[in-house]
């Protein structure tokens, strides 16, 4: 998988700390009393990656460079995985294969920094989509 890179935890740290004054933990850090977040039902552990991926994409366009989080990204030698949102399908599909996960398989966030855009999907089956912008002071 030559066409995403990983980008360390510290770096991407700093970067929304500087850019939105966010301390990044986890899932959490994003949560906002202007969040809207949809309930995909009962059967979305049953939703194939692909499935669940048009649900945010219907959201707002992925689109541009985005940062990924997911579960793979806490594993030894994980970061924060950095490619073009036009690899993306690529990428969800061939996630298993290479990090024996499913993409959706925990809390999901997909950041496009130069955009403010957040989508994130949460384990307990519900996605939003944020504007950054609600954290810059």
């Amino acid at each position: 998988m030559d066409y995403f890179k990983i980008v360390g935890w510290t770096e991407f740290k700093d970067i929304l700390y500087e850019k939105y004054n966010i301390k990044f933990k986890n899932l959490d850090s994003f949560y906002n009393e202007r969040n809207v977040f949809h309930e995909i039902g009962d059967d979305y552990l049953e939703k194939q990656d692909t499935e669940l991926f048009e649900l945010l994409n219907e959201l707002c366009e992925i689109e541009g460079t985005v940062y990924i989080i997911t579960d793979a990204s806490f594993r030894e030698r994980g970061g924060v995985f950095l490619l073009n949102a036009d690899n993306l399908t690529r990428f969800i599909n061939e996630h298993m294969s290479s990090f024996r996960l499913n993409f959706f398989s925990t809390d999901t966030l997909i950041f496009n920094l130069k955009k403010d855009k957040l989508w994130l999907f949460h384990h307990e089956g519900y996605y939003s989509f944020i504007d950054l912008k609600i954290f810059i002071d």
